[in-house]
């Protein structure tokens, strides 16, 4: 193996390490029934799609990320020779995930389709190597690229099963469809990378709208000349995520339109299941937004150098990083809570506020039989709508602030977007595991000292302080490597496991038996 190919390998393994060890995850589903088991089964479904997202934007976006795709153009070497190198090797590393994702599928999952698994699993990979290679290379900016890989595929499935709804093999032809979408999308990717330049087109500066900045002017010119920095730190923090408010005005006429879609087309949801969970659950992806906002919050100021002004600047270090939490916290309930309600609010509220089971199902259920039937019975149910909603708000708000934080503390020792995406994914899914063991119901995890209420009051603040300390003191680096991973890594796991032991030694001192 030469230099170059070495050197080419090298920055993909972590990403094709973890994307092996999501693939893999496949033979720690429990065997069995019920809601958590369910969830967990699905976990692979979501995270090992991303995982292999991020190996194939990797190839390119480890130059972009670090901005210097302008050396590797330079570089003494033919571009063809490059394309090939960097497209070939992460062809063959999806490849290798694919055949491990197979592999445990059908070992840990037991008389289940796996056909028609291979065939939409495979069908998958082939779209996520395509348009991660294309999207890079046309924006070369992970976030950006990102939601195209996402959104594009998913709007093509959708026409083309909207045309092949009468056809006898319409889930083949549409297959089809998203097989021709990835050759061409490689061709496309490959005339780019032949013809690019060493500085892409942007499309001009993203800036908040002229009015707005008219009327600040305004507002400072009838001020007195007095220094507010704080709100200087406050505005500056809103600039970096301008580019999260322009996708997630995109997402929301998308969404816009999935709305329409969803009201005049109900036999063919019906008919299609894929259909069917496209428009009932578009609201999902915007719990994307706090990831994003989350990864961009840290990095992506270390990636433009601007980190080192910052922390010179006449306002406390600290006070500096409450501002940059706090900020990217409200902008990931906005975008992760408050636009998915405003949007799709209702089926927001029967995922999380109205299952059968809830407390306010059975108080509905309760008013129902006992208050005559009038206007004071539609009161009731009202009422008891509205607090579902209220439930369902809190629940989703909740779950948009975890996932802000976990990315931001990824942020926070990343050089780049990028670079933050697949620890903030580890993060993630080992929150998703945890979750699952903390309401497990089927005795997988049948321990009094796990299950035990002390083991999470415990573990929870001190993993949170941990996480919030470590942020702080990554923030205040300009420049991270492996020193500063080797040191979050240590101190992260020195958490995980005197957490359970002082847990175990506690109950089994209160109850010895």
């Amino acid at each position: 193996m030469n230099a170059y190919l070495r050197k080419e390998i090298r920055p993909l393994l972590p990403s094709f390490r973890l994307a092996l060890l999501l693939a893999a995850s496949n033979c720690l589903v429990p065997i069995g029934s019920g809601g958590a088991n369910e969830i967990w089964s699905a976990l692979p479904f979501v995270f090992c799609p991303l995982a292999v997202l991020f190996f194939v934007l990797n190839a390119f976006g480890v130059e972009c990320g670090s901005n210097l795709f302008g050396n590797l153009l330079a570089q003494p070497i033919s571009r063809s020779r490059i394309w090939w190198t960097k497209s070939l090797l992460a062809l063959a590393g999806v490849g290798t995930v694919l055949v491990i994702w197979w592999i445990s599928f059908a070992f840990g999952r037991p008389g289940a389709d796996l056909p028609s698994v291979m065939l939409g699993t495979g069908v998958t990979a082939v779209v996520i190597y395509s348009g991660g290679l294309w999207t890079m290379l046309l924006f070369r900016q992970a976030a950006v690229a990102f939601w195209f890989v996402l959104l594009v595929p998913g709007l093509l499935m959708a026409m083309a099963t909207h045309q092949f709804e009468y056809l006898r093999y319409g889930e083949a032809l549409v297959a089809s469809v998203l097989m021709a979408y990835s050759v061409v999308g490689f061709l496309f990717a490959w005339r780019l990378f032949l013809r690019a330049e060493d500085v892409q087109w942007t499309g001009g500066a993203i800036t908040f709208p002229d009015w707005l900045r008219r009327s600040q002017r305004a507002q400072d010119s009838h001020s007195s000349r007095t220094r507010r920095p704080l709100r200087s730190v406050f505005f500056k923090e809103l600039h970096l995520h301008q580019s999260q408010f322009l996708m997630a005005g995109v997402l929301a006429l998308l969404h816009l339109v999935i709305i329409f879609m969803r009201n005049f087309d109900h036999a063919m949801s019906e008919s299609y299941p894929a259909l069917d969970v496209l428009y009932n659950c578009f609201w999902v992806l915007w719990l994307v937004m706090p990831w994003l906002v989350g990864c961009a919050a840290v990095a992506e100021e270390r990636k433009l150098g601007t980190l080192e002004a910052q922390l010179g600047a006449p306002v406390s270090r600290r006070r500096q990083f409450l501002i940059k939490f706090a900020t990217a916290m409200l902008i990931a309930i906005l975008l992760g809570t408050i636009m998915p309600f405003l949007l799709d609010g209702n089926r927001v509220a029967q995922v999380f506020g109205l299952g059968e089971n809830s407390a306010v199902w059975r108080l509905a259920d309760s008013l129902m039989q006992h208050l005559p039937s009038g206007p004071l019975q539609l009161l009731a149910a009202d009422l008891c709508l509205f607090i579902a909603r209220i439930d369902a708000g809190l629940v989703l708000a909740a779950i948009s602030v975890g996932v802000a934080a976990l990315s931001f503390y990824a942020s926070s020792f990343a050089r780049n977007t990028l670079q933050a995406l697949a620890p903030a994914l580890v993060g993630l899914y080992v929150a998703a595991v945890s979750l699952f063991l903390a309401g497990d119901s089927s005795g997988f995890l049948d321990s009094e000292f796990w299950r035990s209420l002390l083991f999470y009051v415990l573990g929870l603040p001190a993993l949170s302080l941990t996480l919030a300390e470590l942020a702080y003191w990554n923030f205040q680096q300009s420049d991270t490597g492996w020193p500063v991973w080797r040191r979050n890594l240590i101190v992260v796991l020195a958490v995980a496991v005197l957490v359970p032991a002082i847990t175990t030694a506690i109950l089994g001192m209160v109850n010895p038996d």
